[in-house]
């Protein structure tokens, strides 16, 4: 670093150095070119604007845990260019591509129900108040349960296959059962599962 400073004051800091490396003198040169965002791996866009406004509108969508397709992204870059007066862009699919890739974007499954609970005040409950509740009671006594959705008709969506076939798929099929599972925390006990099908008195379970 001191080599770097001298090299940058001048000739007369210079001379106090005995000797130079070859390599460090074209760093020198190059230092220039090595100082932009480009050269650094950092993707820039010319519309820094238009590309700050839509990401801070993603990232207050996905807080609220609202779901955003590619063409709901589309429409809110159109809209957003518009506002900020961007008379000479256009919105075309390329750039959103593009938007998508500087910032690690891409399309995943939703799963689960978390997001329809409290978030907050659900990590301070089990945090404190369902602890001091638990403590009253020993570990085999304190049960679990949960639902889950069994598409019993439903084949396996991955095959093994040889390299260059193409592998097709069919229909889903909508037949599902629900079953709620149950255990208890020290797991020496696990209730009879409860299964909820369609009819109430199933054929298949007739005479049981």
């Amino acid at each position: 670093m001191n080599i770097a400073a001298a090299a940058a004051a001048g000739p007369s800091l210079q001379r106090d150095f005995t000797a130079i490396p070859f390599f460090f003198l074209i760093w020198l040169k190059a230092k220039p070119l090595l100082a932009t965002p480009e050269s650094r791996g950092v993707k820039t866009t010319e519309y820094e604007n238009l590309d700050h406004c839509l990401l801070v509108w993603f990232n207050q969508a996905r807080a609220c845990n609202t779901p955003i397709s590619g063409p709901v992204l589309f429409e809110k870059g159109a809209e957003l260019a518009q506002e900020l007066g961007l008379t000479d862009f256009k919105m075309d699919r390329g750039w959103i591509d593009r938007f998508k890739d500087r910032h690690g974007i891409g399309m995943k499954v939703i799963s689960g129900e978390a997001a329809s609970a409290p978030t907050e005040t659900t990590v301070e409950w089990r945090g404190k108040e369902l602890q001091d509740v638990l403590k009253e009671y020993n570990e085999k006594d304190i049960f679990n349960a949960d639902e889950t959705g069994l598409f019993y008709k439903c084949l396996p969506n991955k095959t093994l296959a040889l390299k260059g076939d193409t592998c097709t798929g069919q229909k889903i099929p909508k037949e599902r059962i629900s079953i709620l599972v149950a255990a208890n925390m020290d797991g020496s006990e696990k209730l009879p599962l409860l299964i909820i099908g369609k009819f109430e008195r199933p054929r298949c379970m007739k005479n049981i």
